[in-house]
């Protein structure tokens, strides 16, 4: 679901885990995101900064968040999905 609510696969171009709770995404536009929804599927909070960084809060996991959403990044390429991740 947070996929979706980013904005989509096509919207995500690279996410690292920050400390322990904290996703850290680039995306190509963070207007797609979908902050209400982002919130309804458990996250504790969107910090939407500059350049197309946005944080989110996750609590507990977000390395464990991170790897799962670089695998679909990667599957994404592997299918021909012409990115710079």
């Amino acid at each position: 679901k947070w996929l979706v609510a980013i904005g989509g696969s096509e919207n995500l171009l690279a996410v690292t885990a920050c400390a322990e709770t904290r996703l850290r995404l680039k995306l190509r536009d963070p207007d797609w995101i979908d902050r209400e929804e982002l919130l309804s599927t458990g996250i504790k909070g969107v910090m939407i900064l500059e350049e197309g960084i946005v944080h989110l809060l996750t609590g507990l996991g977000a390395h464990q968040y991170a790897i799962e959403m670089n695998g679909v990044l990667a599957s994404d390429d592997d299918t021909g999905d012409q990115r710079n991740v």
